[in-house]
Parts: C-alpha cells; sequence; structure tokens
C-alpha cells in the first residue's frame, strides 16, 4: 500500500506541458500501441488518468479487475513515467474511444477468435504453465467451455484478470485466428458472468 500512495503522488505531480508523448501498450501477445503526442490531448489524457487515480479505491487497488495496457510517458528531459491503464478507468476509456485511440489501446474482441474457459478444480494446485491436457480433451469431457461469440468475449475481456492466483475460481486463455495464445488469466467466482457460472452448475 505504501508504494501505491508514492505511485500515485507521483502520477498526481506531472505537469502536461513537461511531457513529449504517451505510448499506450495493450496487454497480450499483440503487435500494436496507441501514441499520443498532439499537446491538447497530452493534456486532456494527463488530468483524466489524475482524475482517475485520484478516485481509485482501496479495493480497486488491491483486488480489481487488472489492466488494459502499459502505459508509458516520456517526459521533456527523457525520464519516463510508467503505469497502467486499470480497466476500472472508465472515464479515460470513454476519453480515448472519442479521440480515436482505443482500439489501438487495448485488445478488442474482433481480435479474439475464442476464449477457453475452464473452472479450477479446489484440490487442483497446477499452474497455467503445468497445464498438459489438450483443449480439446478437455471440450470431450465438459470440463471446459469455449466462447465465440464477440459479445461475450467482451464481457470476458473486462472481466479476467492477467494476475495469475491458483485460488481464483475460473481460468482463462484467449487466442488468435492461428491458435496463437494472446492473453491468459482467471476471473474469481464473485466476478464471474452468468452463462460462464452457468455452465459449469
Amino acid at each position: 500500500m505504501d508504494l501505491a500512495r508514492t505511485f500515485r503522488t507521483t502520477s498526481l505531480s506531472i505537469n502536461p506541458r513537461d511531457i513529449d508523448k504517451i505510448t499506450i501498450s495493450p496487454k497480450g501477445r499483440i503487435s500494436k500501441k496507441a501514441v499520443i503526442t498532439d499537446p491538447a490531448h497530452i493534456q486532456q489524457a494527463v488530468e483524466i488518468l489524475q482524475e482517475e487515480i485520484n478516485n481509485l479505491t482501496y479495493e480497486e487497488m488491491i483486488a480489481g479487475p487488472g489492466a488494459w495496457a502499459d502505459i508509458d510517458i516520456l517526459l521533456a528531459n527523457d525520464n519516463r513515467i510508467r503505469m497502467q491503464w486499470e480497466k476500472t478507468y472508465t472515464k479515460f476509456e470513454k476519453w480515448l474511444e472519442k479521440q480515436g485511440y482505443l482500439k489501438q489501446a487495448r485488445i478488442m474482441p474482433e481480435e479474439v477468435a475464442y476464449a477457453v474457459i475452464e473452472k479450477r478444480n479446489e484440490k487442483d494446485n497446477r499452474t497455467f504453465m503445468e497445464e498438459k491436457i489438450t483443449v480439446e480433451e478437455k471440450n470431450k469431457s465438459g470440463k471446459t467451455l469455449k466462447i465465440v461469440e464477440k459479445s461475450k468475449i467482451e464481457i470476458c475481456l473486462r472481466k479476467y484478470s492477467e494476475k495469475w492466483s491458483k485460488y481464483e475460481k475460473y481460468m482463462l486463455r484467449f487466442y488468435s485466428e492461428n491458435n496463437d495464445l494472446i492473453l491468459h488469466g482467471n476471473i474469481a467466482g464473485n466476478n464471474a458472468p452468468d452463462f460462464i457460472v452457468e455452465y459449469f452448475q
């Protein structure tokens, strides 16, 4: 919590006039980024981020849904400030969409071919990297749910957290058209959408 307070103070003290560029790089294995160089847009972005950080609750700081992207702020003196675009920063998201940066700033559902969801067995302590059973085998056993609908993929993207924990209830993996893993993470049981909960009942 002390680190969070320190970071919050640093972020709120940024003067937009001292910034040359803001780069937003989406989480996941995808090659794109949003770059903001327009001075007016830099000022607006910083003001909104300052507001979002200031309004961040303790619960969101320790147990929020995770981040959409990494933000790199390049200062005029060549120093950098790095932070994350948290999913709770909804005002910042709306601003990015209005200014035309959103599609480059986060992974969009159109870029995900399908998502695979697995309910974690409470006695199963294997990590994601130790998982050996194939998706096809899991589907045959009814232990995984494959999502292809873009609206449901978007819900999963918004709810999943990239912070890996063996104690969360559902594990998620997002794949490209080439079956390459784009993202993986988890969803807590109390945050899972109904279509996931109902499938595994």
